[in-house]
């Protein structure tokens, strides 16, 4: 009877500790706001929280864009998206097998990527997992960007080559909710005057 109980209480603590580690939360970092019109907009998914003992082969998130102005203000930027995979933050360092990031229409777009040697990486809290990069048009708003959270559109691919862990968006410092934030991109004409505000300002500390 004693076996028997420690076999139960030992399953019932094996299902506790799993869902722990179960799902790989990202967050918005290193945002990078348009000034004018044709300028980019970008922004990062990093891991927010520390995945211990996730080895992965792969990665892919897929997200939605919409404004409360209208579509159109955004355009993707393929080759400012791909290249993370220049910066030391990046998930997999110098990957040379490239990144890819598609343009599945209706305003969904898909970054996915997986390292250049039959070997899984290990996760760690702070790793760029993808970079979204927009040209902007010059349409003012909020953008709220959508975190497609199926695993069939967005997951860490386990080292088993089977197994996926699903993905859970912490919106940070922007309104939003455990699938999506909201960015507010102003006016052209609205940054031009802090900019000029600013140096004004400076020019009086000057005198």
């Amino acid at each position: 009877m004693r076996a028997l109980n420690f076999v139960v209480l030992s399953f019932a603590l094996a299902c506790i500790s799993v869902p722990a580690w179960a799902v790989v939360e990202v967050t918005p970092s290193n945002l990078v706001m348009p000034s004018s019109s044709g300028e980019l907009f970008s922004f990062d998914l990093t891991i927010s929280s520390d995945p211990t003992g996730i080895t992965a082969m792969g990665f892919k998130s897929t997200i939605n864009v919409s404004s409360d102005v209208g579509p159109g203000g955004l355009t993707l930027d393929v080759t400012n998206s791909e290249a993370v995979t220049d910066y030391s933050g990046y998930w997999i360092y110098n990957n040379s097998a490239g990144v890819n990031v598609l343009d599945r229409g209706s305003y969904n777009y898909e970054f996915a990527d997986s390292p250049d040697n039959p070997y899984a990486e290990p996760l760690f809290s702070g790793d760029i997992m993808a970079r979204y990069a927009f040209i902007w048009g010059g349409v003012a708003g909020d953008y709220t960007f959508t975190l497609d959270l199926d695993t069939s559109s967005s997951y860490v691919a386990l080292d088993d080559y089977v197994s996926k862990e699903a993905l859970l968006l912490n919106p940070g410092n922007y309104p939003g909710d455990s699938s999506s934030f909201t960015v507010t991109i102003p006016e052209p004409t609205t940054l031009t005057l802090f900019a000029l505000g600013g140096a004004i300002f400076l020019r009086k500390r000057r005198t």
